[in-house]
């Protein structure tokens, strides 16, 4: 599967399956930082935006702040048991993840 183009579109999706109990977010303050930077480097919103955005990011999911992001990066479950959630979950959107898999690039 192509990754979207539009980074706002791939957050917003990846927010959207935490919300949805699919998998836990997790982030440290280092990346928080690292992210509200990008944000403003790359020119998609200002300062201000940057920081109203990653508020209202740490606001919905609290419980994702940890001190050591190191014990999180490791996969917690297969990409089988991972499709098999969302097909239980949100059935139109696996169906339109593994179509999107298999066209052609």
């Amino acid at each position: 599967m192509r990754a979207s183009s539009n980074p706002t579109s791939t957050r917003d999706l990846l927010l959207r399956g935490a919300e949805r109990y699919l998998y836990q977010v997790r982030w440290s303050d280092e990346i928080v930082a690292e992210m509200r930077d990008s944000l403003v480097r790359n020119g998609r919103v200002t300062s201000e935006q940057s920081k109203a955005l990653t508020a209202t990011t740490l606001k919905a999911f609290p419980e994702a702040m940890v001190d050591q992001v190191a014990e999180f990066t490791q996969p917690v479950f297969s990409l089988k048991r991972a499709l098999s959630t969302l097909d239980e979950r949100l059935p139109s959107l696996a169906a339109r993840l593994r179509k999107a898999s298999t066209r052609p690039t």
